[in-house]
């Protein structure tokens, strides 16, 4: 197993804001293919990580990736990054990557099924003492999102059939989303 945090602040250009907008939905997605999440650098480190062997790979990034565009900070707002992290998955032949990410105030499970890849899931928790009301659609959601209090966790079995387990549960420990996929079909 992998563990990799990504800094996603650091190198990041700007993005780009659209004028005279509230304090919702600020960023729109930026064709430029010369503005960066992660910079060169640590794109090159990035893809010396995927080149190591293991069965899963759990990146750490403060943003989401999987879902669909909501106009919040997001992998969707560089979308050439987005296409860039896709394909090195691809070139490396890294299998068993799955996100976790942050920042939203909602949690929620996104699956992205890239052309010629293996579903790409991650799996969204805000701080627990985060709630909100307001949570944004996303064609890539798994299941309901949790806009209460919680907190996200990855059960991993490694036992027969290999599998990750992403799971949100609310303040009181009722489980709000819960899905289980096979190591196995997380496979190039």
């Amino acid at each position: 197993m992998q563990i990799i945090l990504l800094d996603t602040r650091t190198f990041r250009d700007l993005p780009l804001e659209l004028p005279l907008t509230s304090w919702r939905n600020d960023y729109v997605p930026d064709p430029d293919p010369t503005k960066t999440i992660l910079g060169e650098f640590q794109w090159k480190w990035l893809e010396e990580r995927l080149q190591e062997p293991a069965d899963l790979r759990i990146i750490g990034s403060r943003i989401q990736f999987s879902h669909e565009y909501n106009g919040w900070e997001s992998w969707t707002n560089f979308p050439r990054e987005l296409l860039k992290m896709v394909d090195l998955i691809k070139s490396t032949k890294a299998n068993g990557v799955v996100f976790i990410s942050g920042d939203v105030h909602w949690g929620e499970l996104s699956v992205l099924r890239p052309q010629d890849c293996y579903p790409i899931y991650d799996l969204t928790a805000s701080g627990l003492n985060r709630d909100y009301e307001n949570v944004e659609p996303n064609r890539n959601r798994v299941g309901e999102p949790c806009s209460d209090f919680h907190f996200g966790m990855l059960d991993i079995n490694w036992s027969g059939n290999p599998s990750v387990t992403f799971r949100i549960h609310d303040m009181t420990g009722r489980s709000r989303v819960r899905k289980s996929v096979k190591l196995s079909e997380l496979k190039l």
